[in-house]
C-alpha cells in the first residue's frame, strides 16, 4: 500500500528536511549545497552562488513540483540585526525609527510607521498625501506628547533595511548645509536630511518632502 504525503513533506527542501526559504539556501554551507548546484547546472563542479535566485527556482519547482516550492522570505522588524549600521551612533536608529522623548521630555524622531516596537504615533487626519518618491508628512505624538513640528516620514513600501541602506546613501553624497546638519540625495531623486555628531555619527535622519 502507498501511503499519501503529507503536505508538509512536499514543502521541504533537500537540506535536512528543512521548509526551504531563502535565507536557508544562502546560508547553509557546502557539500550538500554544491551538490544540488552542480546537479542544477549540469556540473561536477559549481559555485555555490551561481545557482542562487531564477536559476534555483526552476531546478527546485523541477524537481519537487510547481505547487509544491514555496519561498518564504523575512522582514527584519529588530533594529540590531540591521546591517550596515556602522555610520549611526548609538540610539539614533531607535531615534529614527521609534520616536523618542528626549532629555527634556520633548518628542522627537519617529520617520517610520513599519515597526513593531515605535513610540510614536500619528495624529489622526494629519497625514499628507505622498509626493512622487512615497515621502509624506503628519503631526505626530510619542508617549502622548506631540511634537512640537510634523514628522516627514519614509515611504511606507520600504523596509527598514531599505531605510538604513538609504540614509547610508544620502551619507555618502552628503552636502554641508550648516552646523551639523547634512544633506543628500539618493539615485531616486529622494533627499535625505541629516544630523552628524562632532564624529561624524548619524544622530538623526528623515527624508524631505
Amino acid at each position: 500500500m502507498t501511503m499519501a504525503k503529507k503536505e508538509s513533506d512536499f514543502n521541504k527542501s533537500p537540506f535536512n528536511g528543512e521548509r526551504i526559504n531563502e535565507s536557508s539556501l544562502q546560508n547553509k554551507d557546502t557539500g550538500k549545497g554544491d551538490k544540488i548546484a552542480s546537479e542544477a547546472l549540469g556540473t561536477r563542479t559549481a559555485n555555490k552562488g551561481v545557482v542562487f535566485g531564477d536559476e534555483w527556482d526552476d531546478f527546485l519547482k523541477g524537481k519537487y513540483g510547481v505547487d509544491n516550492v514555496v519561498w518564504e522570505t523575512e522582514t527584519i522588524y529588530e533594529i540590531n540585526r540591521l546591517e550596515n549600521v556602522d555610520n549611526f551612533r548609538s540610539g539614533a536608529l531607535e531615534h529614527i525609527l521609534e520616536g523618542e522623548l528626549n532629555a527634556r521630555g520633548r518628542a522627537v524622531g519617529f520617520h517610520y510607521e513599519g515597526m513593531p516596537t515605535q513610540k510614536g504615533s500619528i495624529v489622526i487626519g494629519t497625514e499628507s498625501l505622498p509626493n512622487s518618491k512615497g515621502v509624506y508628512t503628519a503631526m505626530v505624538e510619542v508617549d502622548d506628547v506631540v511634537k512640537s513640528a510634523n514628522s516627514s516620514f519614509f515611504p511606507k513600501d520600504w523596509n527598514l533595511q531599505q531605510i538604513v541602506n538609504g540614509i547610508n546613501e544620502a551619507y555618502v553624497n552628503r552636502q554641508f548645509i550648516s552646523g551639523n546638519r547634512y544633506s543628500g540625495v539618493l539615485s531616486n531623486g529622494l533627499e535625505i536630511q541629516m544630523y552628524l555628531d562632532s564624529s561624524g555619527n548619524i544622530i538623526s535622519a528623515f527624508p524631505i518632502y
